[in-house]
């Protein structure tokens, strides 16, 4: 496994795991009506948008294979997106995303995100891992609920 910048040469490869993902993970929480609106291209840019405001997504790829991304705001001490291709997930990627994602924040003692609460498996995922909720939750536009969970580095 490797682990690379996203950049104008691989960003389709970041889209197009960032959208299997999202779409695998989050279809039940969004009508048919609403998933059609939903594709790579379109991901591709919520990532340069992310790009042009200083948050850095980072790539995982095995053999040429990608295995999901991981998007960080130091700014904001924030891991603002993960997500593991579906055929690889429970493969230990993602947890190595996440270590990898907490360890570019070096000066940085608390690292927050976001998880939609109807995505069970992303809520297990960052408790695993001893993310913890924070109490701050807001409704989306569209009624979905957002919790917020912070992780505390070890010092």
């Amino acid at each position: 496994m490797y682990i690379v910048e996203m950049n104008d040469k691989n960003i389709m490869d970041a889209a197009e795991c960032y959208y299997n993902s999202w779409l695998s993970s989050h279809s039940a929480c969004y009508s048919e009506q609403d998933l059609v609106l939903y594709t790579a291209e379109k991901f591709a840019s919520i990532l340069r948008k992310d790009d042009a405001a200083d948050r850095i997504t980072f790539i995982s790829y095995d053999k040429n294979i990608v295995n999901g991304i991981v998007t960080i705001d130091k700014d904001r001490s924030e891991i603002t997106h993960l997500y593991v291709a579906p055929d690889r997930q429970k493969q230990g990627f993602g947890t190595k995303l996440l270590e990898f994602g907490i360890k570019q924040m070096t000066s940085i003692s608390r690292v927050y995100t976001t998880v939609l609460s109807a995505n069970a498996v992303g809520v297990d995922f960052f408790e695993k891992y001893g993310f913890e909720f924070t109490g701050e939750q807001r409704t989306l536009k569209n009624g979905l609920l957002e919790l917020k969970y912070v992780f505390r580095k070890k010092k």
